[in-house]
């Protein structure tokens, strides 16, 4: 080696120190300042998995290895965001989930306080995804996806068994995860439920008229009197409709004309934010989708392994029974999603 090449040598040697004691300084303040920010009790957040309005969801890893699962999901209420209501909505979830005690609810692993103040509680980390995305993905047929509905409905009877009503049933809400090998589903997001008998009355006060919820899943009465209307038979509204989208691949409600929308509002003027449309059979709302949009609902029959719309349409005539009776006036629904249960496996046969 030349002289030159030792200094060089030399040169990069001594950079590289210096390099190597900076990022050991910088690692050193990240412990003493970042890592506490990233702890709820005994999890280190790894990396945020999801984010709400009112919450965020992470990865996080157990600290004591021999803790099982070393996975979980840690829900922790956002920073920045205040008022009692809020924290009492958070506190509210964590309360009714460790209540709950199903295979197909998420179940509560532990809870506590953040450092800053922050209240989270620790869920079961699976691998899960939108009941209608896995379904699309793994191009189940319709009777598979009607045997996973009525397990859907099983899952949700438990909450409504133990006076627990969910009131924001939607695809985002109803997970489908494997395990042992099966898709099985996993209800998530309790964080606007209601618990209406004992040992929960109380923790929802039935006079809050907001408009909370997701639109197109919403029964008439929780969008006209808010939440607080809400009982067991809200639940199978919107499970009517979800089952709509999982067999259907649309919503099943009607396409409002422009004449409707106008003529709600005073002057003749739209609605900025009109009510949903009634419930409508499947098997019509394909067929309208069909006529406008023939290759979308073409790929909905492909991903149920039908012939033609044709074919999956006169499938969708038990189903549409059953969506039709969720989504009948509220007197006239089932009472709760036993009922509902019940009801697929007479109509549907699974």
């Amino acid at each position: 080696m030349t002289r030159d090449s030792k200094q060089n040598a030399a040169r990069n040697a001594d950079l590289l120190g210096r390099v190597d004691d900076a990022l050991r300084r910088l690692g050193s303040q990240l412990d003493e300042k970042v890592t506490p920010a990233l702890r709820c009790g005994e999890y280190s957040l790894m990396r945020l998995l999801s984010e709400g309005a009112i919450a965020e969801v992470y990865l996080g890893l157990a600290i004591d290895p021999s803790l099982t699962p070393r996975e979980v999901a840690i829900k922790l209420l956002k920073p920045g965001v205040q008022g009692e209501e809020f924290l009492k909505r958070f506190e509210r979830e964590r309360a009714i989930l460790a209540a709950l005690d199903h295979p197909g609810i998420v179940r509560i692993l532990g809870a506590g306080l953040h450092e800053t103040g922050l209240p989270w509680f620790a869920m079961p980390f699976e691998l899960g995804a939108p009941c209608t995305d896995v379904a699309d993905a793994q191009r189940l047929d319709l009777r598979s996806r009607l045997a996973l509905f009525a397990c859907i409905c099983d899952a949700v009877a438990a909450a409504h068994d133990a006076g627990v009503v969910h009131r924001d049933l939607k695809p985002a809400n109803v997970l489908l995860v494997e395990r042992h090998g099966e898709l099985t589903p996993s209800i998530i997001d309790f964080g606007i439920a209601r618990a209406v008998d004992a040992p929960h009355a109380g923790l929802t006060p039935v006079g809050i008229a907001h408009r909370l919820g997701t639109r197109d899943y919403m029964p008439p009465e929780q969008w006209k009197f808010g939440i607080g209307a809400c009982e067991a038979n809200g639940d199978v509204f919107s499970l009517g409709m979800l089952l709509g989208v999982l067999a259907a691949g649309t919503i099943p409600r009607k396409s409002p004309s422009a004449e409707s929308l106008s003529a709600e509002s005073p002057g003749g003027r739209r609605r900025r934010n009109p009510p949903p449309p009634p419930p409508s059979p499947s098997a019509e709302t394909l067929a309208a989708l069909a006529s406008r949009a023939p290759e979308a609902a073409n790929e909905i029959v492909r991903r149920r392994r039908e012939r033609s719309v044709d074919a999956l349409r006169t499938a969708l005539e038990p189903v549409d029974r059953v969506i039709l009776r969720a989504c009948a006036p509220k007197d006239e629904r089932p009472q709760d999603a036993r009922a509902l249960a019940r009801l697929v496996r007479e109509y549907c046969g699974v």
